[in-house]
């Protein structure tokens, strides 16, 4: 009589004695382990199961509890981390790294793309070799670095600090990083080049012994307001011919004294929009002014 290898299940031999004692026990045996197989295999429809999944975890390293590890030479060793693709680490509880060589340090961390790193807790980096620490802070793209705390840095090779809100990287490389755009908690910003804004233009119709339009032409903070062959008739003093809308008014009262006339005639645009009209006398003006004032909204 022999056994077999694994299991020791006894195997009559041609020349041995039948042992129906001997075969009962080894069906007894071979029925138990097909029941713990049955009751430990997981569905194939709707998998479950607890404790971790390691394929290919890299050789010396450790699960963390409820990990998973899938790829090449991957490590979760963070509890409840995940580590996929080629050679990626999730060391910080809970976090997330895929793709290749990319490490998610911190608790809470998720690094994606290739060579990224997110120490910070809370924090993600995505992309190409960028590198997220401060708690809360996102890097992304190509050679970034977010330092300061929730902070965000987008672009490439920025140029690092801790103080800044946003920052946008036009850096060529590690040794030659720099800033195109930084924004800081204030409101304030920083540009390497010139900031424009889009053209915007407006009509306000005149009326009240007025005709014609005063144009307004803005860009960002910048208001310039024409008239240009506007009809001017004798009336009262100080009326309203027309009314600016807000945003681009000016801060406080401007004059424009009026081109084409003998008498002291010019027009009012104040703080509340009122553009007001001091010409009273004469059978009619033509108008051509042009006044350029700052305007807050």
């Amino acid at each position: 009589m022999r056994k077999t290898k694994n299991y020791e299940i006894e195997i009559q031999e041609p020349s041995d004695f039948i042992n129906i004692e001997g075969i009962g026990e080894a069906f007894d045996k071979i029925d138990q382990l097909v029941k713990d197989v049955n009751e430990n295999k997981m569905n194939a429809t709707s998998p479950t199961g607890s404790g971790s999944l390691n394929i290919n975890r890299k050789a010396g390293t450790t699960a963390g509890t409820n990990s998973v590890t899938l790829g090449t030479d991957g490590t979760a060793s963070g509890d409840r981390a995940t580590a996929l693709g080629n050679k990626t680490t999730a060391s910080g509880d809970t976090s997330y790294a895929e793709g290749n060589q990319t490490t998610a340090s911190g608790d809470y961390s998720h690094a994606e793309g290739e060579l990224t790193t997110a120490s910070g807790d809370d924090s993600h980096a995505e992309g190409s070799a960028t590198s997220a620490v401060g708690m809360f802070s996102h890097a992304q793209n190509q050679g970034t670095v977010a330092n300061g705390q929730a902070q965000t840095v987008l672009g490439k090779f920025n140029k690092p600090d801790t103080t800044s809100a946003v920052i946008i990287g036009n850096g060529a490389n590690y040794d030659a990083q720099s800033n195109a755009l930084t924004v800081g908690w204030d409101g304030s910003v920083q540009s390497s080049g010139r900031l424009q804004s889009v053209q915007e233009s407006k009509t306000v119709q005149l009326s009240n012994g007025a005709s014609g339009s005063l144009e307004l032409y803005r860009k960002g903070d910048i208001v310039m307001a024409i008239i240009a062959g506007g009809k001017l008739s004798a009336g009262t003093n100080s009326r309203v011919i027309g009314t600016i809308p807000e945003g681009w008014r000016p801060p406080r009262q401007i004059q424009i004294i009026l081109d084409g006339t003998s008498s002291f005639s010019y027009i009012f645009i104040n703080s509340s929009g009122q553009v007001i009209c001091n010409y009273t006398s004469g059978s009619g003006l033509t108008v051509y002014a042009k006044v350029t004032y700052i305007s807050w909204a």
